[in-house]
């Protein structure tokens, strides 16, 4: 059983992207290049969401191989374990530091993070604006295990392509209507970047040796024309270039680019990209992207003339109390309950339980669930 490499080199890769994009937001950064800084903080996220709709359904087509049937209590028991405890205490701080007048968090901010409904509404609190994406990440939970379950096998692709399809459209229809926050924010705007996921882990399952003839076609040239069409695509949207056309495709667009580039990285072991991705310290980055991503929040506020930062926020030293921060809450918070899921995962002796924020994707064999990985609170244990 090999551990897949790359995958959480991609992790720390996209949490570094939002960091810069964020820190360019604070007081202290140097102002030449927040420009420069800022592009690629949405793309860090839609690669987290592409990753989460490939991994999570390829341990649904995996556990349905094995089992012949998905033990829906159990999936949502796991991504509870997963999510839920690190995500509460974050929450918890946030309202102590609110409380003490650190902080300002209306009791609305409060009201849809708690319930994952951020960015349905224009997000106005910022210590809780990146819960926009937990919520995406949810409703997608609550949505396609259900389908992907109750839907005949050659019904699922289809399912999923009509998703990636309509998204386009109701962007179009949200800017037609003027509420850019449903765009950026939520699962109308981004869901079918997690969709592009499901939908290469099914093609893959599918099509795997036409995925690696892919993938091996001028393997470098292509990567670097999927990289520049990413940062490209963002900054002329982020320009407003023609919005008609950038609005509703830009996310399309992007999450073609990812998916490749996934595909790419996890089958091609060799060059300078496959060790960087895949040196110790990248890959213990991703490890921790999950807690980084939560509580950098609290130490990259926005400089505001309403708001004075504390030392520890600003610029450079946020980012080492940001780095701090997430040691802390993965050691203190997300290992303990790593172990507990592992332990009744490992009762219930079905198949690993694999998550899109510690573990790893399938390898590009051709041969469905024949090979897969885990990479739990510890890098180097491998559960069989």
């Amino acid at each position: 059983m090999k551990r897949i490499p790359s995958i959480d080199g991609l992790r720390a890769i996209s949490v570094v992207m939002v960091l810069a994009a964020h820190s360019a937001l604070t007081v202290d950064f140097p102002t030449e290049l927040v420009s420069l800084f800022r592009v690629g903080g949405q793309i860090g996220v839609r690669v987290f969401f592409v990753l989460s709709g490939y991994l999570i359904t390829w341990l649904l087509m995996k556990e349905e191989g094995s089992n012949g049937n998905i033990d829906l209590k159990g999936f949502f028991v796991r991504r509870s374990l997963r999510i839920l405890p690190v995500y509460f205490a974050y929450i918890a701080v946030a309202a102590i530091m609110t409380s003490a007048g650190m902080i300002n968090i209306s009791t609305g901010g409060f009201a849809h993070a708690m319930t994952f409904t951020t960015g349905w509404l224009p997000i106005q609190d910022w210590a809780l604006a990146h819960t926009w994406s937990l919520a995406v990440e949810e409703q997608f939970y609550l949505f396609w295990p259900f389908a992907f379950a109750l839907a005949p096998v050659r019904y699922r692709m289809r399912l999923a392509t009509a998703l990636i399809l309509m998204a386009p459209i109701g962007r179009l229809a949200c800017m037609t209507m003027n509420m850019p926050w449903l765009i950026n924010y939520s699962f109308i705007g981004n869901g079918d970047a997690i969709m592009w996921g499901c939908a290469g882990a099914m093609f893959l399952n599918r099509s795997p040796d036409f995925v690696t003839r892919l993938t091996a076609f001028h393997t470098n040239i292509v990567r670097c024309l999927a990289v520049a069409i990413l940062f490209g695509s963002e900054a002329c949207h982020r320009m407003h270039l023609l919005p008609v056309v950038t609005t509703p495709i830009t996310i399309t667009i992007q999450s073609v680019c990812i998916s490749y580039i996934i595909f790419s990285v996890t089958s091609i072991r060799q060059g300078m990209i496959f060790t960087v991705l895949n040196n110790k310290s990248v890959a213990r980055l991703g490890v921790l992207s999950y807690s980084i991503y939560l509580w950098q929040q609290l130490a990259l506020f926005p400089a505001d003339p309403t708001f004075e930062p504390a030392i520890w926020q600003r610029f450079p030293q946020n980012l080492v109390c940001v780095f701090a921060m997430a040691i802390c809450s993965y050691h203190l918070i997300e290992t303990p309950f790593l172990r507990l899921k592992t332990r009744m995962h490992s009762r219930r002796a079905a198949i690993p339980a694999l998550d899109p924020s510690s573990e790893t994707a399938p390898i590009l064999n051709g041969n469905f669930g024949t090979q897969i990985v885990v990479d739990s609170e510890n890098a180097q244990r491998k559960v069989a």
